[in-house]
C-alpha cells in the first residue's frame, strides 16, 4: 500500500499523542515509513541537556604530571547540580599573578607539552555529581631569567568554560612545578596550552 505524504493527521501534542498517531499511520502506510515515523516521534520528545550554569560546578585542581621539562595539570569540573547539563569547546583562561607579569601571559587552544595529546572539541554531558576536565600543559624550563619572583608567580585563574556565563575563580598555589608552590608563567615562557573540556577526571595523554 502506498503512502500520501499529505494525509492529515492530528496534532501531537504529547508523547502518548505520539503513539497513537504512528499505530494510525501504521494502519495505512508502509512499514519502513511506521518505523521513520516512530523514530521521529521519539526525537521530538527527548528534552535537550541544557548548558550548565556556573552556580551548579565546582572546579578544582588535579594531579600535575612533570616528565623532562614538560607538564600538565587537569582541571577537574564537577557538576553539583541535581540535574545533567553540558559543555563544549575550550575554555576562556586568565592568569592571576601576585603582582604584575613582566609579560603577557598566554593560553592557546592546543597542547604545547607531551602530557596531553590535541583532541577534537566534543559535547561533554556531565551527570549530577559526574565530573569533565580540561587541560592546563606548558614547559618548566622556557625562560628562567625572571627567577622566581612574585610577578612570575601565578597563585590562581580565572577560568570562563565555553558557553558558561560567569568566571570562577580557581586556586593554583600548591600545583606548580613538581606540585610544589605557584606556577612560574616566567619559567613556562609566559605561554600555557589548554585541551578542550574531555569526559571524565584527566585529559587524554600520549
Amino acid at each position: 500500500m502506498n503512502c500520501s505524504l499529505q494525509k492529515p493527521g492530528p496534532v501531537i501534542t504529547s508523547y502518548r499523542t505520539a503513539a497513537l498517531a504512528i499505530a494510525a499511520v501504521a494502519g495505512w502506510c508502509s512499514p519502513v515509513l511506521a518505523v521513520v515515523a516512530a523514530q521521529n516521534a521519539v526525537a521530538a520528545s527527548t528534552v535537550r541537556v541544557p548548558t550548565c550554569l556556573a552556580r551548579n560546578l565546582a572546579l578544582r585542581l588535579g594531579t600535575t604530571q612533570a616528565a623532562a621539562g614538560n607538564v600538565g595539570t587537569p582541571v577537574i569540573i564537577t557538576n553539583t547540580g541535581a540535574r545533567a547539563c553540558t559543555l563544549d569547546g575550550f575554555p576562556t583562561i586568565s592568569a592571576r599573578t601576585r603582582e604584575p607579569s613582566p609579560r603577557r601571559v598566554r593560553f592557546i587552544d592546543e597542547s604545547v607539552s607531551q602530557i596531553y595529546v590535541n583532541v577534537t572539541p566534543r559535547l561533554v554531558r556531565v551527570a549530577p555529581h559526574g565530573v569533565a576536565s580540561f587541560g592546563i600543559s606548558y614547559g618548566d624550563n622556557l625562560d628562567q631569567n625572571y627567577g622566581d619572583t612574585a610577578r612570575c608567580q601565578m597563585d590562581s585563574l580565572g577560568v570562563n568554560l565555553p558557553h558558561v556565563i560567569h568566571a570562577i575563580e580557581v586556586a593554583v598555589g600548591a600545583h606548580g612545578m613538581d606540585g610544589f608552590g605557584p606556577i612560574n608563567v616566567c619559567f613556562s615562557n609566559f605561554k600555557f596550552g589548554l585541551t578542550p573540556v574531555v569526559t571524565g577526571s584527566t585529559p587524554p595523554g600520549p
